[in-house]
């Protein structure tokens, strides 16, 4: 959770978590740089799991 959020529960994006060259009012724009692809990945795999269902079932039978 560090890589999307730095700092987050203790003082988020403050000079002590804050990536080199970032400040403190740039902390939304780094989240979203950093959790959407994030979220896209992670949608992607729902997808695959999902389009994978049918050929898993037909393996095993139905439950």
């Amino acid at each position: 959770m560090q890589m999307v959020a730095p700092g987050l529960g203790d003082h988020w994006f403050s000079r002590d978590y804050a990536p080199y060259g970032r400040h403190h009012d740039e902390r939304v724009k780094y989240l979203l740089t950093e959790a959407l692809p994030l979220l896209g990945f992670r949608l992607l795999g729902v997808l695959f799991w999902a389009l994978g269902r049918p050929p898993r079932r037909a393996e095993t039978g139905p439950r």
